[in-house]
């Protein structure tokens, strides 16, 4: 691997406050498997330079792999009335501050730019407002009634007899940690329970957020305890794509969770929604920025694909 410091006056001659390096690696064979391995290493690489002395650091790809949202939504006069019902319903109790904080998470994820800290955020919305219900607090449709000290402690007894039934013969000391953070102090139960009253108690979003994927990946709720715990790091490409590949289905379903909540929908009724109309551009110039499609019918008619001497700076 090799690293090298690019000359601040020649490269970046407006900020002198930042040094900018450029890395790069000698690949033997080229395959996926090391080319991977070889982003992992640069990125323990930098973690690692920039830790004894408390620097603060970024780093990318100089061709991007993945492609970030950036377009400019264009809803319609009508379609902004969901946005007055909301603010003309909006809970203003101590409860509906809650629920403000919720979707300030939600929102915190939208923008962030790390994809554990975009997947921590959807969570956290999620989880906040589903305790809280769970808890007794007034949101939603559904009041839950919370169970009597017996039910609790059979519920408690029945959540480990399960745990014990799947993992204490494989894995004793994951037996014990799940036993006691999801059946005894748990954060996890109080979560389905209120997922379950909002979304009704046979929802497909059930499945990947407890249980989960067909695919055999682990669920939304267990990605969340890796991430919160270190069983996950971006230094692990294989983690980055797990958190990455179900980052939407986590964003899609907190959305939904918190509209409903919003509205105090029944499990049965429809979530307003809109077109979900946008529009995009983009600057060929920047190879990082340039995109690919397999059909020209989502460009305006007509179009002139001559070369522009703009495009050539």
């Amino acid at each position: 691997m090799h690293i090298w410091k690019c000359p601040t006056e020649e490269h970046n001659p407006t900020d002198k406050n930042t040094c900018v390096y450029d890395c790069w690696l000698e690949l033997k064979t080229g395959d996926v498997e090391e080319i991977e391995k070889g982003l992992s290493s640069i990125g323990h690489l930098i973690s690692i330079l920039c830790f004894p002395y408390g620097a603060s650091y970024s780093w990318r790809n100089k061709y991007r792999t993945t492609v970030p949202e950036t377009r400019k939504l264009t809803p319609t006069h009508e379609e902004l009335k969901i946005v007055d019902h909301v603010l003309q319903t909006f809970p203003y109790t101590p409860d509906g501050v809650l629920l403000a904080s919720a979707i300030d998470w939600y929102n915190r994820g939208t923008i962030s730019s790390n994809v554990f800290t975009k997947f921590l955020c959807y969570y956290v919305a999620l989880e906040s407002v589903a305790v809280a219900i769970a808890d007794g607090a007034d949101l939603g449709k559904t009041a839950i009634t919370k169970p009597t000290k017996a039910e609790k402690q059979a519920a408690t007894i029945t959540c480990i007899n399960d745990k014990q039934r799947e993992l204490f013969e494989a894995d004793p000391v994951r037996f014990v940690t799940e036993s006691y953070f999801q059946c005894v102090q748990s954060l996890t139960a109080k979560t389905r329970l209120a997922v379950k009253a909002v979304f009704g108690d046979a929802h497909p979003y059930l499945r990947p957020l407890f249980e989960s994927f067909p695919d055999g990946d682990i669920s939304l709720s267990k990605i969340r305890s890796a991430l919160a715990h270190g069983g996950v790091s971006l230094l692990d490409k294989q983690h980055e794509h797990l958190v990455r590949k179900h980052l939407h289905e986590m964003e899609r379903i907190t959305k939904e969770f918190l509209l409903r909540v919003l509205f105090r929908l029944e499990a049965s009724d429809k979530v307003p929604s809109w077109s979900g109309t946008f529009q995009m551009s983009f600057v060929t110039a920047d190879p990082r920025t340039t995109l690919f499609s397999s059909t020209e019918s989502i460009f305006p008619k007509p179009v002139d694909w001559r070369i522009r001497a703009e495009w050539c700076e």
